[in-house]
């Protein structure tokens, strides 16, 4: 999964395993932090969408069905 703002990345990575990776970076790519994010699991990927530098959404397949998450803090929960 992937979202911009700004100069703001995220992107998600999911192993086999629900293993998943929030990645963020805060200048344009050139540098990330990872935090893992197992709340994130999903069928494939979550789709990042965002509103503003701090606010995300996750949409997540969970097979039939769909699972939302938001953030207020740029992913940090």
């Amino acid at each position: 999964g992937f979202g911009a703002f700004g100069s703001t990345v995220w992107l998600t990575q999911q192993s086999r395993k629900y293993n998943v990776l929030l990645l963020t970076s805060h200048d344009s790519g050139a540098h990330f932090s990872q935090a893992v994010a197992p709340e994130l699991g999903s069928v494939y990927s979550c789709h990042i969408t965002a509103t503003s530098a701090a606010s995300l959404w996750a949409e997540c397949p969970t097979g039939m069905l769909v699972s939302f998450y938001y953030s207020g803090n740029g992913g940090v929960t």
